[in-house]
């Protein structure tokens, strides 16, 4: 059936009368661009929301990132104050151990002087002890000076002018004095004995200054006073030998003791063994 068309009302009127008749009009009337523009329009629509939607849950992350990054700060913010405090305990616990190692070595020291004092005495008394063992090749039937004697023979030294106060402390400091015979002539004679670990050079110049000292001052006294020497010395001494008994001698000493004639005698503990 056909219409009358005369006018654009009555083409309207047409294409609200046949719907169907619409699309067939756009395709003749609009280019496939336009055409096809609302599908775009969709899709950009779709597109935007999608996008939109990228960007909400990026914004998310972003906020999620930055709160953990803020966590993540106050952690290391934590963690450095916590290594602060560690520092600064490390610090005191180091200062507090150098203090305390500090202590122990100065005890320690003190042990092994103290150690080294007694093992010393212990020497000296020993060595005292096997004193005519050490002499008897230069003086025979030895015997130790007592303090009493010693000290008599000194200060009546000191009284004649024999000896300075200087020497009569030195004669005194010797770690041992002793009184006997000269095995060849069996005249009177004395020694004078220095003791020690390690003999050094200052030993033997003290044995050999003492030795000569003692025998200045008893050849003085005994003359000077007979009587108050009879038991130790009848007649004055004519012989004085220097002694020095240690563990070791060191290289120098020894060529000082042969050049003055001081003797040395290799320390021999109670059990006469040789301790090195």
């Amino acid at each position: 059936m056909s219409l009358p068309i005369r006018s654009t009302a009555d083409i309207l009127e047409a294409l609200r009368a046949h719907p169907a008749w619409k699309n067939e009009v756009r395709r003749e009337l609009l280019t496939e661009e336009l055409l096809e523009l609302p599908a775009t329009v969709r899709a950009l629509a779709e597109s935007q929301r999608r996008t939109e939607a990228t960007l909400q849950s990026f914004m998310e992350s972003t906020r999620a990132f930055q709160h953990s990054m803020e966590e993540f700060r106050r952690s290391m913010e934590e963690f450095r104050r916590s290594m602060e405090e560690f520092r600064r305990s490390m610090e005191e616990f180091k200062d507090a151990s150098e203090r305390r190692f500090v202590a122990i070595e100065q005890e320690l020291r003190g042990i092994g002087i103290q150690m080294n004092e007694l093992d010393g005495k212990r020497i000296e008394l020993d060595a005292e002890r096997k004193l005519g063992n050490y002499l008897r090749k230069y003086v025979r039937m030895v015997e130790v000076i007592s303090d009493k004697i010693q000290n008599r023979a000194i200060d009546i030294a000191l009284m004649e002018g024999t000896i300075s106060e200087k020497e009569g402390e030195e004669i005194g400091n010797a770690d041992v004095l002793a009184a006997g015979e000269d095995p060849e002539t069996g005249e009177a004679a004395c020694a004078a004995v220095e003791v020690s670990r390690t003999v050094d050079v200052s030993d033997v110049e003290r044995a050999h200054r003492r030795a000569k000292l003692l025998l200045k001052a008893l050849q003085s006294a005994v003359a000077s006073k007979p009587s108050k020497f009879r038991e130790t010395f009848p007649v004055p001494p004519s012989k004085s030998v220097a002694l020095v008994v240690g563990k070791r001698i060191s290289e120098a000493a020894r060529r000082e003791a042969e050049r003055r004639g001081v003797v040395y005698a290799r320390y021999r503990n109670g059990f006469d063994r040789e301790e090195g």
